[in-house]
């Protein structure tokens, strides 16, 4: 079972990430880490509406390994046994790329997390979970998988206490902490599925 946590990039909330990353080692369970090597990824409602240039203009430049905790976060999560991903080169909707673009960028992105972080990358996590035939095509040509949307958000599955449906599940660290979602519902549920996996 891959555990998808996406988002880990330049300026995201490494103390959040950290205590659900706890919570998976107490069950002895790994995360997927999809990683943003490039720019910060800002929330914007709606950015799947966005132009390029638009989406580059809020993402901003420098790298993950800019950010001492993004750095530190992820050396420290592959030294614990888990595994990186790469979730795009910025937070931008690949859609709107031409396949000679997606190559170019996806290659770069991969390459760096490869080269800064001595990891082989093997999937691909496109953002907003959106791609097509040339992402297919690039991720091919790469050796990469593509890990999208499926029918199970865990944000989802733990406040309706339901059963992972797919392959993965995918969510994002940041949202435990918000509204009726709290870490102690997400290690209620790990818990249970714990207790069912030993029966």
């Amino acid at each position: 079972m891959i555990y998808r946590n996406d988002d880990v990039c330049k300026g995201f909330d490494e103390r959040r990430y950290s205590i659900v990353r706890g919570l998976f080692e107490s069950f002895g369970l790994k995360e997927h880490y999809s990683v943003i090597p490039f720019g910060e990824n800002v929330y914007t409602p709606d950015a799947h509406l966005l132009s390029k240039q638009e989406l580059i203009d809020i993402t901003g430049g420098g790298t993950v390994k800019d950010d001492e905790m993004a750095d530190k976060f992820i050396r420290e999560s592959i030294e614990r046994g888990h595994e990186i991903t790469l979730h795009g080169w910025t937070h931008v909707l690949i859609t709107q790329y031409t396949k000679e673009e997606q190559f170019k960028n996806i290659k770069k992105a991969r390459d760096f997390l490869e080269s800064e972080y001595g990891v082989k990358i093997k999937y691909f996590v496109p953002p907003f979970n959106s791609y097509d035939d040339n992402t297919l095509s690039v991720c091919s040509e790469l050796g990469l998988q593509i890990l999208g949307r499926n029918k199970s958000q865990l944000e989802w599955l733990v406040i309706d206490n339901n059963e992972i449906m797919d392959e993965h599940c995918w969510y994002h660290a940041w949202r435990f902490f918000e509204g009726q979602l709290t870490p102690n519902k997400l290690k209620l549920w790990l818990q249970a599925r714990n207790n069912q996996s030993k029966h």
